[in-house]
């Protein structure tokens, strides 16, 4: 009789803990869950990381690239490639809605897309733009159970002409708001690549996915994996994210 009045009041406790979560949890709206989720893809100081980027058409190796990522913020981004040889040199540059490129050979920098493709199914803003919220307005769709854990299914709108796409579905954990997957589509409704997050680790006092698989959205045999090594947190003043500095980023270091 002991046992089963305890079995009772631990179930009794339990619900009432998961009914004390699911209330807390909708008392943010979608934008704020999607706000948790930013914060959780790109710490909140100015650092510097390495991303790797191997390519895969269908299942063998294409392309290896390797890009030094400058992040203050959420609109101040340089990217410079070190790999390959070829493309050595090559500099992005995103300062607030501006958005250009700079290559060794060419006198002058070039206007680009977010949405043009940078390598393999990795799109420039994907690298460049780390944060949904400046540009998407969240809508709460739905739930979704995945592997026995609960998800919240947000559909994210743009709010701009600088968001990358013109509609992502993302599927946000309603326990730690960890992201798990998002869809991408063109502004035509096409659907053009699924991006998941995955290898979680503490980086910069958080748990972050170090790892990004992006898949074509009609061939899965199509994909790049991006990882993410060696983040800094480090000073980078307003005139690094600069046209006048790019000619200074051929040295191999800030």
């Amino acid at each position: 009789m002991f046992n089963n009045k305890c079995a009772v009041l631990f179930v009794v406790v339990y619900l009432l803990f998961l009914i004390g979560k699911s209330l807390a949890q909708t008392e943010l709206t979608p934008n704020e869950i999607l706000q948790k989720v930013d914060d959780i893809r790109n710490p909140g100081f100015t650092y510097r990381v390495e991303a790797l980027v191997t390519s895969y058409k269908p299942n063998h190796l294409t392309h290896n690239s390797v890009y030094e990522v400058f992040n203050k913020g959420h609109e101040k981004t340089v990217v410079r490639i070190l790999e390959p040889k070829a493309e050595r040199g090559i500099c992005l540059l995103m300062n607030g809605k501006d958005f250009q490129a700079f290559f060794p050979q060419v006198s002058k920098p070039i206007h680009l897309s977010l949405q043009e493709r940078l390598t393999g199914e990795v799109a420039n803003g994907d690298i460049v733009r780390t944060s949904f919220s400046d540009d998407y307005d969240a809508k709460l769709i739905g739930h979704e159970n995945i592997d026995s854990k609960t998800y919240d299914k947000l559909e994210l709108t743009p709010k701009n002409k600088n968001a990358s796409y013109g509609k992502i579905l993302l599927w946000v954990a309603i326990d730690n708001f960890w992201p798990f997957k998002a869809e991408f589509y063109t502004i035509s409704g096409r659907f053009i690549k699924i991006c998941l997050f995955e290898d979680y680790k503490m980086i910069g006092g958080q748990m972050r996915p170090s790892r990004l698989v992006l898949k074509d959205g009609v061939s899965n045999d199509h994909y790049s994996v991006m990882d993410y090594k060696d983040i800094q947190k480090i000073d980078i003043p307003d005139s690094f994210f600069t046209k006048e500095n790019l000619m200074q980023l051929k040295n191999p270091r800030l």
